[in-house]
């Protein structure tokens, strides 16, 4: 499942090539901390903590438990998108891939549909969703899980 969420989001059409900071946005406090989903025998966790050095962005680490198998790890990024229209004015990107991969619009909420693919991130005190859309208002959901306590 990360493979195939990983090709859309390289294949993904509304790449924004510049993550820069800006000051407005939605309160992202409610990102911070540990979560973990349970898949039937798989489990993901995520980490979500501000990026050190850039205060406005934050850095997700999730790894993927398959009895079995070593976890697979993604890393991933929310960062404020300079230039971009205010309603969403933030991007989710997977740093770990090689070759500045795109970034796709984030909203904390329910997106406003753009051409291409966007995250919609659903943080509250004891959950957390994050869900890939596409143009067509389809997608999969990436994570869904309830707070954890850091490891």
């Amino acid at each position: 499942m990360l493979s195939q969420f990983r090709s859309l989001l390289t294949a993904a059409s509304i790449a924004l090539t510049a993550c820069a900071t800006t000051s407005a946005g939605p309160d992202t406090e409610a990102l911070r901390g540990c979560w973990i989903e349970r898949r039937g025998a798989d489990t993901l966790t995520m980490r979500w903590f501000p990026t050190s050095g850039e205060p406005s962005a934050w850095t997700g680490n999730m790894l993927l438990y398959t009895p079995g198998q070593e976890p697979d790890a993604s890393v991933y990024e929310i960062v404020p998108a300079a230039g971009e229209r205010e309603q969403w004015g933030w991007a989710m990107c997977p740093p770990e891939e090689p070759t500045n991969p795109p970034c796709l619009a984030a909203y904390f909420g329910r997106g406003d549909p753009v051409a291409g693919a966007w995250f919609e991130i659903a943080a509250a005190p004891e959950t957390l969703a994050i869900r890939y859309v596409t143009e067509g208002g389809e997608g999969f959901t990436l994570f869904n899980g309830q707070r954890d306590g850091c490891d």
